[in-house]
């Protein structure tokens, strides 16, 4: 069992490192993540396949990313290649943003096996890793798992999510999912609501897609967890 320091303490430690306002952050071009090194030049983490789906921590200190294992070529439609196989990955600054895999199991979703694992995050408090699964057309599977190992664990079937750090809600979830309409209204039409996700089993709908957007849901987050000292995205 691996046992951090406070969220007080990681503070310090990111300010005595360096990590701040105007402090260059790893960024993601053409597949490949490149951050700064002691020397002020740009260093690449090379896992041997191209990369995507970069988070980086708000502080700077942890990142998230995937390495496409197998995709077929983007077609006209389509932005990017699309992804079949992926393995998900953290690194740290404190260990020079060395590439760990997170070795994800197979995930059985209505019969079907899943290996492609999207948009990996980290929770403030260092302890879980979160990802997608892109099991459908219209929503994915949103699930997590403890860092030092153990059981994945379904959160829910969304369209995006992030982790917020910092503020009154740190460690909640703002997740926008897919909302067909109910029998009784089938005229209405699809909407996209947002919600705030605390422990579990705890649920509340922030913006319901109609009197109030989050369609546009990283500016909507940044400015939803900025308002309340925290940071989303």
């Amino acid at each position: 069992m691996i046992h951090w320091p406070p969220l007080s303490l990681l503070a310090l430690i990111v300010s005595a490192q360096g990590w701040g306002q105007g402090s260059p952050l790893p960024a993601l071009s053409n597949g490949v993540i490149r951050y700064p090194g002691e020397d002020g030049r740009r260093q690449r983490i090379n896992v041997g396949k191209p990369c995507s789906d970069l988070w980086v921590s708000p502080d700077g200190r942890v990142i998230a990313f995937i390495a496409i294992e197998k995709a077929e070529p983007p077609t006209p439609a389509e932005r990017g290649p699309f992804i079949e196989e992926s393995t998900a990955y953290i690194a740290w600054k404190s260990d020079y943003f060395k590439p760990v895999p997170l070795h994800l199991k197979p995930v059985s979703i209505d019969g079907n096996q899943w290996r492609v694992f999207r948009q990996p995050s980290v929770s403030p408090d260092l302890h879980t890793v979160y990802f997608l699964i892109p099991d459908t057309m219209t929503t994915w599977r949103l699930m997590s798992r403890s860092l030092s190992g153990g059981p994945l664990k379904t959160v829910g079937d969304v369209m995006t999510y992030c982790v917020i750090w910092g503020g009154s809600r740190s460690g909640d979830l703002l997740t926008m999912i897919r909302q067909d309409p109910g029998p009784s209204h089938p005229a209405s039409g699809v909407t996209y609501p947002c919600y705030l996700s605390g422990a579990p089993g705890d649920r509340t709908m922030i913006a319901d897609g109609v009197s109030q957007s989050c369609w546009a849901f990283g500016d909507f987050a940044s400015r939803w967890s900025g308002k309340r000292g925290g940071a989303c995205r």
